[in-house]
This record gives structure tokens, C-alpha cells and sequence, in this order.
């Protein structure tokens, strides 16, 4: 339950959304919940704690069924973000780095 009463489960991505991936991104002990959309590869990092839109990026062009992966590889405290795109690369993002990349 958030701080307005609203369950999380009521909480709404901007566009449509596929998958649900959780983890603690930033360090604080609250996980993150992360969503992709199926066309245009945008991922939305959501609050654990309320729900609110914390950062959307747009990934690399990826098939619509192709959901994130998570990890802390680098050990720096913030997690990472991998998406495999259609350039059969796998592209990581940083949570926490300006920009998001």
C-alpha cells in the first residue's frame, strides 16, 4: 500500500508495458519494479515504495518478446539494466549514471 492508499498493483506504466522485473537500483534497500514496452523498447523504473515513475530510457531496438535482464556486475552499489537488441548486442545501462547509458 502507498502513502495515498492506492495499492501498487494499481499503479499504471505511461504506456503499454510488458514483464515486471524488481530490484533495488539505486542502493536505498527498496526495490524497484522495472517494465519494458513490447514496441518501442522503453523501460520504466518505477518507485518500490509508491509507485511513482522514477526514469524511463529508451533501450535499443529489440524484439517485442525480448524482456530486460538484471544484475549489480560492476559492484558499485547501483544496478545495471541489459537488453538485448535487434543488432545482436547486448547493450548494458547503469542506473545512476547521468545519462542513464
Amino acid at each position: 500500500m502507498s502513502s495515498d492508499g492506492v495499492s501498487l498493483s494499481e499503479k499504471r506504466s505511461p504506456e503499454s508495458a510488458l514483464g515486471g522485473f524488481v530490484m533495488d537500483m539505486d542502493g536505498d534497500r527498496i526495490a524497484e519494479l522495472l517494465v519494458k514496452n513490447p514496441a518501442n523498447g522503453k523501460v520504466y523504473v518505477f518507485n518500490g515504495r509508491d509507485g511513482t515513475l522514477k526514469l524511463a530510457f529508451t533501450g535499443p531496438k529489440t524484439h517485442p518478446f525480448t524482456q530486460v535482464a538484471l544484475g549489480g556486475v560492476d559492484k558499485n552499489g547501483f544496478g545495471d539494466v541489459f537488453v538485448a537488441g535487434t543488432d545482436s548486442k547486448i547493450h548494458r545501462f547503469e542506473y545512476g549514471t547521468r545519462p542513464f547509458q
